[in-house]
């Protein structure tokens, strides 16, 4: 991956650098994404329906335009799936964190009831022991 003035080695948008391909005469590579919900494939369609009928009328919509809002969508979509990775990674931390809690509760229990136990064996030897003592003062 190369490293961009803009954004450095971070180089992630495939619209980064829009105009500059243009001029190179550069064709964008379509960027990998993730599985596409329904709901998004219909806002597409909807979105590619709309541009279709723009593109009919092709003379009142400038180029420009149109190249802005395609790069509107675009950055929409990365967003969204942006967003669906924080809410992935939440919850997978959320499963951690709950599961963490719940290996740790176990063992304080645990630790619980062998406090418990050792004191009532203490308990235990120190009775045995104050009757052991009270024996020796009467004998």
């Amino acid at each position: 991956m190369q490293e961009h003035e803009c954004c450095g080695p971070q180089h992630q948008s495939q619209l980064c650098h829009l105009g500059q391909e243009e001029k190179e005469g550069k064709q964008q590579q379509p960027r990998p994404t993730f599985s596409t919900p329904s709901f998004e494939r219909k806002e597409k369609k909807t979105y590619e329906n709309s541009l279709s009928s723009m593109q009919g009328s092709a003379a009142s919509v400038p180029k420009d335009q149109e190249k802005w809002r395609q790069v509107v969508y675009i950055k929409e979509k990365e967003l969204q799936e942006i967003r669906e990775y924080h809410v992935q990674e939440l919850e997978r931390k959320l499963m951690q964190q709950e599961s963490e809690k719940k290996e740790l509760e176990d063992c304080l229990d645990k630790l619980r009831e062998d406090f418990k136990y050792n004191l009532r064996l203490i308990d235990g030897r120190d009775a045995e022991l104050d009757r052991y003592e009270s024996m020796l003062e009467h004998a």
